[in-house]
């Protein structure tokens, strides 16, 4: 299983038998991994939060979290979590969640997929902050790794 947690394969094995659990071999490789759906996903939010007008929202991403506070007082943060070796997701609309790396260790840190270790309606990661982050700010947030 992947250490922390009670995930042996990820959840995703009915949409891809290739994606397995990546154990990474050194927390250099695992926070690459990290940061790049960090800075995936605050580039993006900060793209789209330029394209409305006088948007409240602000996001920041510093030391391995990004957080997006939105004009209603509502936040989202989205953390690196080195020890379980996971990305946590705090969301106003679904509450919390946390995500597991899937796929090849060997392969860019954009190709790999972060998978919610729970069964879930929309178990990856970068399609669920799609869905909510465009939702909440109502314009399309488009985070491409």
């Amino acid at each position: 299983g992947i250490p922390g947690t009670s995930v042996s394969a990820c959840p995703v094995r009915f949409i891809s038998a290739s994606l397995a659990p990546i154990h990474f071999s050194s927390d250099a490789k695992f926070s690459a991994a990290a940061e790049a759906v960090l800075t995936a996903v605050s580039d993006a939010v900060e793209d789209a939060i330029e394209s409305l007008p006088d948007s409240a929202a602000d996001v920041t991403h510093s030391g391995g979290v990004v957080s997006l506070a939105v004009g209603d007082g509502r936040t989202f943060i989205l953390n690196k979590q080195s020890a379980a070796r996971e990305i946590w997701l705090s969301s106003p609309v679904s509450g919390p969640t946390h995500y597991v790396p899937c796929g090849d260790e060997s392969a860019s840190p954009s190709s790999i997929s972060w998978i919610n270790s729970q069964p879930s309606v929309v178990p990856d990661l970068i399609d669920k902050l799609r869905l909510e982050l465009s939702a909440t700010l109502g314009s399309k947030v488009d985070i491409s790794l």
